[in-house]
């Protein structure tokens, strides 16, 4: 059973939001979905300026856009799990 691409597509435009609202460099975010066999990895790209916020205390809020994540896919009756690689970019000068 392979992850269906509107429903990673949903999963994307969710996590992607929700992390934009959260940081103070939203442009700096980008997704990246990398899917094999049942396991779909988040990647998520932030300014290195931002990597704590979107960690937080004892991860919670990765531990949240996970649960969120998840969720989704529970709508589309997969089985899959995701899983967050997060990676600080350091923001080129302007």
């Amino acid at each position: 059973m392979s992850s269906d691409p509107s429903e990673l597509r949903y999963i994307e435009q969710t996590v992607l939001l929700l992390a934009r609202l959260m940081l103070d460099d939203p442009d700096a975010v980008r997704i990246e979905l990398v899917t094999e066999n049942l396991n779909t990895t988040i990647r998520l790209h932030v300014a290195s300026s931002d990597g704590g916020k979107l960690i937080s205390k004892q991860g919670r809020t990765a531990r949240s856009l996970r649960v969120i994540a998840n969720a989704i896919s529970m709508k589309f009756d997969r089985g899959y799990r995701s899983t967050f690689q997060m990676q600080t970019t350091p923001r080129e000068p302007s």
